[in-house]
């Protein structure tokens, strides 16, 4: 085939088959790499583009996972969360881009890619168009499908080749072979060669016809009805559909069209008796009888059942309803699947068990995906069949609402657990869903938009937000009056919008300013939009620049600033922040300010393209190219470091700070290049570059390559240069290996360094470490143990390549085993359990039960070996104090082997923690519940949940109780759990526990805690505020960020009087521990929000200026403007310790306060 062997060998071409499926591509040589997709009509997965380019970036990626790969692992590695379709196709083409050889993509059955629905055929022949447009010179693309008319138009400008005639044949051969060795070769030789005649004399030959024609005719029984059969074959697949579906009995047209119709538009592939229970078939097999195996299949493996062909469901679907009875159309049978299921879940009445709704596939069927159906069901269409009708009984029937929302997620214990009040509100999930006419229906009935004030995520705005419900949400504003700033930051912060919603999002910041809900309430007088909020908009994950584009077209009436805290926001934005830059410098360019220190601050975390247009930007403005300049734009793009050199190429001084600072964050390796080739006279490359290029995440090896390359073999690669490679998890292995080929006498493996391959890599760099040393000598120590255990990810891999490399020469001691539990995870106990198996004379003393005692694979080693006078309450304490599950696991060993006994001390030694606490109620359902009980229990969310499910809420919760969730790890969440489930009245609130909130402010709950006072005092509890207030002032063991987030809380409710000794209290800079929060800074915004007085004297402003951030020091004179600006005010400015304040802007921003006030007193 001469097209095909072009195709093969000339890269920019796309091959298209057209008529039967190729089955698969030939093998390609070492320097090709080959990806294949096939789009599978019965499995919805495949049809996906997402999921193509997804497989396809996986087939074609290298050994060696680029960096961007594995960024987008670290941004999305957490349950729930994938990158978007966008970067995913950006990262293909970096990789085609970047790659040598070539590249072969091959996708099969293009045909079965659904042209319907939304557009994703369409959107994949763009896609492809696009992709060999980009890659011409390295890329093959081979697509096979049946001549449909859209791909036809896309696709035949390219080469194509016909398979139709060589199909012909085939056909024949199949034939032939079922004639003459299958069940037909029974029949004489005249019916057999009529039989040929018939299934090969006709114009258009298909395997799909034949092998139905071949199974009607085997299920002939006598030669007469053989004749029959033969003589009224149908002339195409239509007429042998058709002539199947006549041949069902009118009794079962019915179940049968109804059969039809959930296969062809199932969500997703559903069983025998999933299916069995829509049509209440009490036999599932007689879903084939019904349907027969010409129109659907069942698999083996799952018993899921499936339309036989793609051809079946093009046959049954029609694009308007009406004709035979077994066609529908899309929307017909989409409504009839979603009355179904909406009809299955509102017979639900009575409250459902776990146990009972996992028995019911149908049940859980409709609860997930009803919706879905209902989505494709026109809104119109949906009121006129009264379909619209059920649905808001979905969401007004009590009982049955709660049953469906637990249903979604049945398999989770914990859903069960959660009393209606704790599920999401019918007025939230049907504005996350956008179910508009819902909406209207509850929000007629009285339900409140903003939910409970327990639980800002049951608030319907930020669902509609969230989902981008634009019309939904601007339904919602307009029964809100007053819109808390948590919720205004949020929405802006999560709504999603694209182009086209552009008209609608404008009218809802309008109402949100019309509202009040973006003004800086700091601000006494001016309306102006608050910086953080914009600041929030601007690292919207999804929709930042259509968010910022609306807020900067009412840049002038809202007041709108371009400040360093937005453009820092721009800059951390992974997704949009590209867009949104460019959008800022299409519009405001003059605005823009930069700094050094912005640039450099945003270079370790940010969007580095939206960087990149901002240096650009920078390159023509008139700056002075200082050291600190040079090193922003060393950790740039190689065509910005060259649009640098030719605008001010004078001026540049590359010194070894900047070489430095480009070896460890540069971006593109080609910058580098350029630095050093413009390195000042007498600049070397000494170990400081190289330890900073070997601390460099993401570029580090090509880095690394560059500065082998300019010193050849003049630099010795010691032991702190390899230590800091292995210590870079990233980019450690690639640079190893680079240092292998350069350097053939290999280098020194310290101990240390072996550890920290140990700890951050897998399996190659040990290798690569390993035959480095030749295998001899190696420092493997107990340490090293102890980090093969501290590898989360790699650790049970390392120890067996460890053991099957050394062997029982491994350093196994007590020592070393202690070491081992100490790290206390699942891979410690794998590790741990891996050594006491290989080494069972160990002996097991108390000190290793003790330090084991929370590693269940372990224990149940060390128990099997020693029974006998255990450190039994050393044991027990230290699982009570472990959260783990792993931990509830040994207890339930010891309980099982008699070891320990359920008493009251065991009760309150570990119940704190409801893994332990369900292990108990497994062996003992009736243990007592003591007052110290509860005062444990409270302390763990689950433990307390479990509690009050198992005393049917029956719980007395006194002060005590109160003061002792404060010191768990999340008493927001328990407190909420108490007030929800006990309700208000009976949960204690007193001046006491507002304070014992505060004061206990460690570093897990110091925000936590502060939650849990806002919930306090949402109560609108009768409490004497001012004792709170001045009890925390006068207790100087209270962290200032607690300090400061509680004052702020109290201000809502009640105005206190602030003193200069208050200002004095709070630093500028946070603690270590929480960076983010600047307790000054927020006081005094707080106090200038809720219009409190500040102290004006000299010295209570000099400490203002010194200790607060731009923008709060000019709203306080801008509230303030009666007060003076004397020297000591200046001298404090110049004082002011935090980076993000340009002190030159503060000092003039005094100075021209001064001049304005001078004039207005003269």
């Amino acid at each position: 085939m001469p097209k095909y062997e072009k195709w093969k060998f000339t890269p920019g071409k796309i091959l298209w088959l057209y008529g039967a499926d190729i089955e698969e591509f030939c093998e390609s040589d070492t320097s090709r790499n080959y990806a294949y997709w096939y789009f599978q009509f019965s499995n919805d997965e495949t049809q996906k583009m997402y999921n193509m380019i997804r497989s396809i970036l996986r087939q074609f990626m290298p050994p060696i996972l680029p960096g961007s790969i594995i960024k987008l692992w670290e941004e999305h590695c957490h349950r729930g969360s994938k990158p978007q379709q966008r970067k995913l196709a950006e990262i293909l083409d970096n990789l085609l881009e970047t790659s040598q050889g070539e590249f072969f993509l091959i996708l099969d059955a293009l045909d079965e890619c659904p042209a319907t629905g939304d557009n994703e055929r369409s959107s994949l022949l763009q896609f492809l168009e696009e992709l060999l447009k980009k890659h011409q010179t390295k890329l093959h693309i081979l697509a096979t499908s049946r001549p449909e008319p859209d791909i036809r138009s896309r696709l035949e400008q390219y080469q194509r080749v016909d398979l139709e005639a060589g199909l012909s044949g085939d056909v024949e051969t199949f034939v032939r072979a079922q004639v003459a060795h299958g069940r037909l070769c029974e029949w004489g030789e005249s019916l057999k060669k009529r039989t040929l005649e018939r299934l090969l004399d006709i114009p258009e030959r298909r395997f799909r016809w034949a092998d139905l024609q071949i199974k009607r005719l085997e299920k002939s029984k006598t030669e007469e009805a053989f004749q029959k059969a033969l003589d009224s074959i149908p002339v195409t697949l239509e007429d042998t559909y058709k002539d199947t579906l006549e041949r069902i009995s009118p009794d079962d047209r019915e179940a049968a069209r109804t059969i039809l119709i959930w296969l062809s538009f199932s969500a997703v592939p559903l069983d025998l008796k999933t299916i069995a229970a829509v049509v209440s078939f009490r036999f599932p097999e007689d879903v084939v009888t019904t349907c027969t195996t010409s129109l659907v299949t069942v698999s083996i493996s799952d018993d899921t059942v499936r339309l036989a062909h793609f051809s079946v469901k093009e046959f049954l679907v029609r694009n308007e309803a009406g004709g035979h009875w077994y066609q529908f159309s899309a929307i017909s049978g989409h409504n009839a699947i979603a009355t179904r299921t909406i009809d299955c879940l509102l017979e639900t009445t009575e409250i459902l068990s776990q146990t009972t709704a996992s028995r019911q596939p149908l049940l859980i069927y409709a609860a997930r995906y009803w919706g879905r159906h209902l989505a494709e069901v026109e809104e119109l269409y949906a009121t006129d069949t009264g379909l619209q009708k059920k649905v808001d009984r979905l969401f007004t029937e009590r009982d049955v609402y709660f049953n469906w929302v637990r249903l979604v997620d049945v398999e989770f214990k914990f859903v069960w657990r959660k009393s209606f009040e704790e599920v999401q509100s019918p007025l939230y999930c049907a504005s996350r869903r956008g179910l508009k006419p819902t909406v209207e229906m509850l929000l007629a009935q009285g339900a409140n938009p903003m939910g409970s004030g327990l639980e800002v995520r049951n608030n319907a705005l930020l669902a509609a937000a969230r989902g981008g419900h634009l019309e939904i949400l601007e339904l919602l504003l307009g029964k809100v009056d007053e819109i808390p700033r948590g919720v205004t930051e949020r929405m802006l912060n999560f709504i999603y919008a694209t182009e086209s919603d552009k008209e609608k999002l404008t009218m809802i910041l309008d109402l949100l300013w019309d509202k009040g809900a973006l003004h800086d309430q700091s601000r006494a007088s001016l309306k102006i939009i608050d910086g953080r909020l914009a600041e929030r908009a601007a690292k919207n994950g999804s929709s930042a620049h259509i968010v910022m584009s609306c807020l900067l077209d009412r840049k002038e009436k809202m007041g709108l600033k371009i400040t360093k805290g937005l453009l820092r926001a721009v800059l951390e934005n992974l997704h949009c922040g590209n867009k949104t830059m460019h959008l800022l410098l299409e519009k405001c360019d003059a605005d823009i300010r930069l700094t050094p220190s912005l640039v450099q601050q945003g270079m370790s975390i940010l969007n580095i393209g939206a960087m990149i247009a901002i240096l650009n930007k920078q390159v023509k403005n008139d700056i002075k190219l200082d050291e600190e300049w040079t090193e922003a734009f060393a950790r740039g793009k190689k065509e910005t470091m060259e649009l640098l050199l030719q605008e001010h190429g004078e001026e540049i001084r590359v010194t070894q700070k900047v070489l430095i600072s480009a070896a460890n964050s540069a971006c593109d390796p080609q910058t580098v290049k350029l630095l050093l080739a413009r390195r000042e006279p007498g600049s070397i490359i000494d170990k400081e570059i190289f330890l900073a290029a070997a601390g460099n995440g993401s570029h580090g090896s090509e880095i690394m390559d560059v500065l082998l390359e300019e010193c050849g073999q003049d630099i010795i690669i010691d032991e702190e240069i390899i230590q800091r490679i292995v210590q870079n998890h990233k980019q450690g292995v690639a640079m190893i290996k680079t240092l292998l080929c350069r350097q053939q006498a290999g280098f020194v493996v310290t101990e240390q360094i072996l550890c920290d391959a140990a700890r951050y890599h897998d399996q190659e760099m040990l290798e690569l470490l390993v035959n480095n040393t030749g295998g001899s000598g190696l420092p493997i120590t107990e340490e090293t143990l102890r980090s093969v255990a501290d590898n989360h990810w790699r650790g049970r891999s390392l120890i067996r390549y460890l053991y099957d490399l050394l062997g029982h020469t491994l350093p196994v001691s007590e020592d070393a085993l202690l070491s081992v539990a100490d790290i206390g995870s699942p891979t410690a106990d794998y590790v741990l359990a891996f050594i006491l198996e290989r080494w069972p004379d160990i002996p097991v003393t108390d000190r290793l039960l003790e330090a084991a005692c929370t590693l269940p694979n372990s224990m149940s080693l060390l128990l099997d070996r020693r029974c006998d006078f255990l450190p039994i309450k050393r044991m027990i304490q230290k699982i009570a104090t472990d959260g783990d599950r792993g931990s509830g696991r040994v207890l339930g060993k010891l309980l099982d082997r008699r070891l320990v006994g359920v008493d009251e001390w065991l009760m309150e030694t570990v119940t704190s923690n409801s893994h332990t606490l369900r292990v108990i109620h497994k062996r003992d359902p009736d243990f007592p519940v003591t007052p110290n009980l509860i005062t444990k229990i409270v302390q763990d969310r689950g433990a307390m949940d479990f509690l009050l499910d198992r005393q049917n809420n029956q719980v007395l919760i006194t002060e005590e109780v109160v003061k002792s969730s404060l010191l768990g790890r999340h008493p927001r969440s328990v407190i909420r759990l108490l007030l929800s489930r006990l309700g208000s009245e009976a949960v204690p609130i007193t001046e006491d526990i507002l304070i014992y909130a505060i004061q206990n402010n460690n570093i897990y709950q110091a925000t936590h805690n502060i939650k849990a006072l806002e919930l306090f005092l949402e109560q609108r509890r009768d409490l004497n505020l001012n004792a709170v207030w001045e009890a925390i002032w006068q207790d100087p063991e209270i962290d200032p960020v607690s300090l400061a987030q509680a004052a702020g809380a109290l201000l809502r409710y009640v105005s206190f009087e602030v003193s200069a000794q208050m200002l004095e209290m709070l630093p500028s800079l946070p603690r270590q521990d929480c960076v983010s929060y600047r307790p000054f800074d927020e006081f005094i915004r707080a106090c200038m929000q809720h219009r409190i007085p500040l102290p004006t004297t000299e010295a209570a402003v000099e400490l203002i200026v010194e200790r607060a951030s731009f923008d709060t020091v000019e709203i306080f004179f801008e509230n303030y403007p009666g007060v003076p600006v004397t020297d000591k005010h200046i001298e404090a400015a110049k004082r002011n310790p935090r980076e993000d304040v340009d002190k030159d802007e503060m000092v003039s921003l005094l100075m021209s306060t001064r001049k304005s006030y001078s004039k207005e007193h003269k």
